[in-house]
């Protein structure tokens, strides 16, 4: 479609000007014909749209894409949406226990496999903050993730794929990219295109000084088993390893396991754990390690959201459902450096998946004393990556110093890390600007073309999706509206994602399905490009009167 002719700022001063916008007078004969139509149709007199908050956490970016949004919905359907911002922890707790109507999101894959993204939207997903729920759905999952067959797998995905972009609990934006500031002090850091962040273990830095690091928000923990967060995972993976972990390419090699067997019908691997892996006060780190940890994840007491990445584990969604104890989960040690798993089906990516901080080890000693605090004390935080813990301190940094006792300890740099912690972003611009930062990666929109003629501008794709949750289960104070599939689907439709990528200058790419692009298909092809768009036109003008048509049908006002 043509671009829009407002500016940022007549945006956010009055919502008005958007009706004068190119997009907005080419729908303007399309859409009045569409909602006449249909209201023609309709013998109930149609109802006035309630009014939604959406909620999102304190960024300028967010808050731009938020109020585009918001002007968007007005423009559009006259809906009316109140927005509301807190600090991260606030934010955060306030969507995973539902209480909200729609909800800024995001999903960084966390292995390179479609289930990342679908099996978050099981019925007792911890993650699943919509409560959505759809036993077809559910029975999808369940086939790609018990099938020994890429074919039936893949399209077990594919067709899971297409129930939730019907319903649209969630609402697809865009593909992320990561966008960062760099001053070229630091040499030989990774971009990980999974998380979306740096990860810093072979890093160095002109003059051997300290890496600075724009972290984000504090992270509410660092417990591998309890974090449930982007910026924790940054920290723990540079604090643990799992019996598998990341080189400098980003490959899956061997961690904490030197090798393992896997046995003909890919159920049991047998893991063989280096000698020389111990923790940071020296002592040797055991299978039972692992097994704590794992089992630890899976408890219902614990309350790990991200339990279900253990669930390739025999038993193990019985035993989080607390249909079974944790001594039935399918591991064992043979010995203290020999660690046998039993699988529920084969999972070819299942070293991936020991890469994941909720399958790193843990040490029972350690957890028990502290459960709830032990991760985030330097005093306490015992781990076994190349990376410990000296300082944390709330709102300002965290330091990372040097394992020397890591098994890989000398062929690494070991520089000091210090990352510092603000989801501010105009702070952040700031200190970057001021040398108190090497790399910062927020910072306000507006600043870009600055950024870029200064050199230090970057940005790479990485798998992950931008998105709106929707809360559809029946709450106190959340209109009926909310609970049906074509209302959402007229939000989706409702959105001009060029634009909101213009107003947020991140180089993304707009998304009409959830899996984004990165991932291999049964074919060797690309999982999104064989599964194309579920919903738009490509013709904004249609899609609005699509939408209009739909609330229409519904028994709902447009304008």
């Amino acid at each position: 479609m043509n671009k829009r002719l407002i500016t940022i700022m007549s945006l956010l001063l009055a919502l008005v000007l958007m009706a004068t916008a190119c997009g907005g007078q080419a729908t303007t004969a399309a859409t009045t014909a569409a909602a006449g139509e249909t209201t023609a149709a309709t013998t109930a007199p149609l109802k006035d749209l309630p009014s939604l908050k959406l909620i999102y956490n304190t960024s300028t970016g967010h808050q731009l894409i938020a109020e585009t949004v918001q002007a968007m919905w007005k423009e559009a359907l006259g809906l009316d949406v109140t927005l509301e911002n807190s600090e991260w922890a606030v934010f955060q707790e306030t969507r995973n226990n539902g209480d909200y109507q729609i909800a800024r999101h995001g999903w960084l894959g966390d292995y390179t496999d479609p289930m990342t993204f679908l099996d978050m939207w099981v019925s007792e997903s911890g993650q699943n903050d919509a409560d959505w729920k759809n036993p077809e759905f559910d029975a999808l999952i369940a086939t790609a993730k018990s099938s020994n067959d890429p074919a039936v797998r893949m399209q077990a995905m594919h067709d899971a794929e297409k129930i939730l972009m019907e319903e649209l609990p969630i609402i697809p934006v865009y593909y992320y990219t990561n966008v960062w500031l760099d001053n070229g002090k630091v040499k030989n850091y990774v971009h990980d295109a999974l998380l979306g962040h740096m990860m810093f273990t072979w890093a160095t830095k002109d003059g051997g000084e300290p890496i600075l690091y724009h972290l984000g928000a504090t992270p509410a923990t660092l417990d591998p088993q309890l974090n449930n967060a982007t910026d924790g995972a940054v920290t723990i993976q540079h604090l643990f390893v799992g019996l598998t972990t990341k080189n400098e390419k980003n490959e899956i090699v061997p961690g904490v396991a030197e090798k393992w067997d896997i046995s003909e019908d890919g159920l049991t691997w047998t893991f063989h754990l280096r000698d020389d892996a111990v923790w940071t006060d020296g002592k040797p780190v055991t299978a039972n390690d692992f097994i704590y940890a794992w089992k630890r994840a899976l408890d219902p007491a614990t309350g790990s959201e991200y339990a279900y990445q253990v669930y390739y584990v025999k038993n193990a969604a019985k035993i989080n459902a607390g249909e079974l104890g944790v001594e039935e989960l399918g591991v064992k040690a043979i010995d203290d450096k020999t660690l046998e798993v039993t699988l529920e089906a084969a999972t070819p990516y299942f070293t991936q998946l020991t890469a994941f901080p909720t399958l790193y080890p843990v040490r029972e000693d350690v957890v028990s004393k502290n459960p709830d605090a032990w991760a985030n004390d330097p005093k306490t935080l015992i781990s076994n990556g190349p990376y410990k813990l000296t300082k944390f301190e709330i709102k300002n940094e965290i330091v990372l110093e040097k394992n020397d006792k890591y098994f890989d300890a000398a062929s690494l740099p070991g520089t000091k890390l210090i990352f510092k912690l603000t989801d501010d972003d105009a702070a952040a611009l700031s200190a970057f600007k001021t040398g108190e930062l090497d790399i910062a990666e927020s910072f306000p929109a507006e600043e870009t073309d600055a950024m870029k003629a200064a050199g230090q501008y970057n940005v790479e794709p990485i798998i992950g999706t931008y998105f709106f949750s929707v809360e559809v289960q029946p709450r106190e104070g959340n209109p009926e509206i909310l609970q049906d599939p074509k209302f959402r689907k007229a939000l989706a439709l409702t959105i001009d994602r060029d634009y909101v990528i213009e107003v947020a200058q991140n180089n993304a790419l707009p998304a009409y399905a959830f899996v984004p692009n990165g991932m291999a298909d049964a074919d060797g092809g690309d999982f999104r490009e064989n599964g194309g768009n579920y919903f738009g036109s490509g013709d904004y003008a249609a899609d609005v009167a699509e939408a209009k048509a739909l609330l229409n049908e519904i028994g709902y006002k447009t304008p």
